[in-house]
């Protein structure tokens, strides 16, 4: 779930529909249904609004949306199983947890909330989900298969340290 700057406009992702929700704040009625790729599981939108990103699990891809329009303006090939699309601490970058579910491989494609282009995805392990450390000096890396938390650096996303969590 993620919501337009003013608050006005919340936006939801509708799994088994393959869709998004458009929904009224002040009234909670739907207004619109987009569609998008196939079982998406997660949407974002850069700090200017302008774009929305939703991950679509079973495509592998993450549908690029103009709340202006409510149409899908592009649609961004990522690697396996994305879930989670994530901005970084520093709202400069989109980061998209292709967490390749069932696997122990993963990947992270850099998406550039400006202008929604990808950049090369960087292999990590089985990234489920991603935050950022409130100082922003690292990215923190939820590797559920392993069941760690890998500490990265937020730039380039080279392993700083990890940490075992109990199961």
């Amino acid at each position: 779930v993620t919501q337009s700057p003013d608050g006005a406009v919340v936006y939801t992702v509708n799994g088994g529909a393959n869709s998004v929700s458009v929904i009224d704040a002040a009234t909670n009625v739907v207004v619109a249904t987009i569609a998008v790729g196939s079982n998406p599981f997660s949407i974002a939108r850069n700090s200017m609004g302008t774009r929305l990103y939703v991950t679509n699990r079973s495509s592998n891809t993450v549908s690029v949306i103009d709340p202006a329009t409510m149409k899908v303006v592009d649609t961004i090939p990522v690697g396996i199983n994305p879930q989670h699309v994530v901005p970084s601490w520093d709202m400069r970058t989109l980061w998209v947890a292709n967490n390749a579910e069932g696997r122990k491989d993963g990947s992270l494609t850099p998406v550039d909330p400006a202008t929604g282009k990808p950049g090369k995805p960087i292999p990590v392990d089985d990234p489920y989900n991603m935050y950022f450390t409130p100082d922003g000096k690292s990215a923190i890396i939820v590797a559920e298969a392993y069941k760690r938390l890998d500490f990265r650096d937020p730039h380039t996303m080279t392993l700083q340290s990890s940490l075992e969590v109990p199961q």
